[in-house]
């Protein structure tokens, strides 16, 4: 019991310096023991080491809330770098919007500095002791709630919901980045300018589930993570051709700086080449909707014979076709 309340006191201390009450004692003896103002650091220093604790904190803090002081015992018998966290601590206790974080903090064991910025600091959705007993570095955990308030816009709150189960069933076994992978994979799309055309078999996709399902169907690398971010972030959408209901083509776009969009190319399954009369009517769908395609002229058989003899390699392949849309 001794070596638990010089722990208590300790830290009772720190909070108290914490406040700035060290250097300036007077308010809090003017509330606990008004008769001693005259010596008012003296009798604070008295009072810190074996007095009653509760008028004190609450002097000092404006409130001592229940299971404050006990809780100091968690925290070791060493100050933290800097004060800022000692008033955290008391924040958690006093701070009822807190309470779930305080409730999961109680069953993390001693509160190292990491710990407790972590339990302070780090998204709602990851208050959860299958997170917090990671252990993760401060600046890492900074990064989620990034990624966290990312994702979070991007998906529905029956999203976040299920993922969040997810994790809490899978307690510490689950990694941190499969998470996001997975809630990525919910995200919706920025809409596009145009809806889907059942009879041109040409459908917009709307969200990363469908994304890496095509792209599983058309044997192409759209389904990768950050080809979905890229259409969450409006740097890129896809449309899926499928004339009669038979997978034809992907088409890739890209938005232009006048707030419209160009083809940046049309891809068959598994990148295989399209001829131009395959190609026609997706691009001419999509130039009505005001979606543009660039062409290029051909280039001639000489200047192809040309770049073979000066050692370019590949060329033979560009026919008559060749656009910025192949």
């Amino acid at each position: 019991m001794t070596c638990r309340a010089s722990v208590v006191r300790r830290q009772a201390v720190f909070a108290v310096a914490a406040k700035g009450w060290l250097a300036e004692p007077e308010g809090i003896i003017a509330q606990v023991a008004p008769d001693l103002l005259a010596q008012a650091k003296t009798e604070l220093s008295r009072l810190l080491m074996g007095g009653d604790l509760p008028p004190i904190m609450a002097a000092a803090f404006g409130t001592c809330p229940d299971g404050y002081l006990s809780g100091l015992n968690r925290l070791g018998p060493d100050a933290f770098s800097g004060p800022s966290l000692h008033l955290d601590f008391h924040r958690l206790y006093a701070d009822r919007t807190l309470k779930h974080r305080r409730r999961v903090g109680q069953h993390l064991g001693r509160l190292s500095e990491d710990r407790l910025r972590t339990l302070i600091e780090v998204d709602e959705a990851m208050v959860h002791g299958s997170v917090l007993r990671r252990n993760l570095p401060v600046e890492r955990m900074r990064e989620l709630n990034s990624a966290l308030t990312a994702v979070r816009a991007a998906s529905t709150p029956d999203d976040e919901q299920a993922i969040l189960a997810a994790l809490r069933e899978s307690g510490e076994q689950r990694e941190i980045d499969e998470l996001l992978k997975s809630w990525i994979r919910r995200c919706r799309f920025p809409a596009l300018p145009f809806a889907a055309d059942e009879d041109a078999g040409v459908f917009p996709i709307q969200d990363a589930l469908e994304l890496m399902s095509r792209s599983l169907t058309y044997r192409n690398c759209a389904r990768t993570i950050h080809r979905a971010v890229d259409v969450i972030c409006g740097r890129a959408a896809y449309v899926a051709y499928e004339p009669e209901g038979i997978p034809m083509a992907m088409a890739m776009l890209l938005p232009l700086n006048t707030g419209g969009w160009v083809v940046e190319g049309i891809y068959g399954v598994g990148n295989g080449p399209l001829s131009a009369d395959q190609k026609a009517p997706l691009k001419a769908w999509l130039a009505s909707r005001g979606v543009a395609s660039v062409s290029r002229p051909a280039i001639p058989d000489m200047w192809i014979a040309a770049l073979k003899l000066s050692g370019r390699r590949g060329w033979g392949d560009l026919g008559a076709d060749f656009d910025l849309a192949d």
